[in-house]
């Protein structure tokens, strides 16, 4: 007799992670909630205390004679390589979740667990910036792609480059100045 007493709300009758991640909401404060969390604050996620901590022993391991394995590529890292700590799933993207903020779990202790922060080469985490990893492995062809133009493009432009510096064309004109004057004798 419910169906004909209740009138059935678009999600249910509570607010879920899955709906709120659709922007369905059943509940006005849990609406508010989540617009209210605020900007993005990268430094807050990144001077978190594991952060560093996770960061410095990392970076031990990189300077040990085993070395740091990097966690996409799987190279172990040398310690010439430029290292950065990475959020697996990004800090953004952690902050930004209305799952998390209806769950009320703290964003910047939830970014910072262990199992999210992995060590990589600074290029990759420098490429990845603030993307979800699937937004970053579906923009990698097309990154990769640019790339190839533009070596492409500064291979040929230094290819119609003169190769001469002005001082091995200067000492090349003395020689043959040189030689047209011991012809001219």
């Amino acid at each position: 007799m419910d169906f004909l007493l209740i009138t059935d709300k678009t999600g249910g009758d509570v607010d879920t992670i899955h709906n709120v991640r659709k922007d369905i909401y059943v509940t006005k404060e849990n609406q508010s909630r989540y617009k209210n969390i605020g900007e993005y604050d990268s430094d807050k996620y990144h001077q978190y205390s594991n952060y560093i901590e996770t960061g410095k022993k990392h970076k031990k391991q990189q300077k040990s004679e085993d070395g740091l394995q990097d966690a996409y590529t799987n190279k172990i890292l040398s310690q010439k390589d430029k290292r950065n700590l990475d959020h697996v799933i990004s800090a953004k993207e952690i902050h930004d979740d209305p799952g998390r903020v209806l769950a009320d779990l703290n964003g910047v202790e939830l970014a910072n667990q262990k199992q999210n922060l992995q060590s990589t080469i600074e290029t990759v985490n420098k490429s990845k910036q603030e993307k979800s990893v699937d937004d970053f492995l579906q923009s990698l062809p097309a990154n990769i792609a640019n790339k190839k133009k533009i070596i492409e493009s500064k291979e040929r432009k230094l290819a119609s480059m003169p190769q001469e510096t002005p001082q091995e064309k200067n000492e090349y004109q003395k020689l043959k100045e040189k030689s047209e004057k011991k012809r001219d004798v």
